[in-house]
């Protein structure tokens, strides 16, 4: 029954975020080093294409030693 009433709240958190036009942000990992850096470039560029949305600037996770950005969906 728990897990009913969660997963009824999230889709009902879903549907008025997407009702509302608040876009959702997932995060995205490319990697550490120059290569790393590179691939979360080329991640950010190809979902700006299938979004339509500008992506943010990839960013540095010391703690986790990878590159990310933010996805908006």
């Amino acid at each position: 029954m728990v897990a009913r009433i969660v997963t009824l709240g999230a889709l009902t958190t879903a549907l008025i975020a997407g009702s509302v036009g608040i876009a959702s942000a997932e995060r995205i990992e490319g990697g550490g080093g120059d290569e790393g850096f590179k691939i979360c470039v080329a991640k950010a560029y190809v979902v700006q294409q299938e979004t339509g949305y500008a992506q943010p600037p990839c960013q540095w996770d010391d703690a986790a030693g990878t590159w990310y950005f933010d996805a908006v969906r």
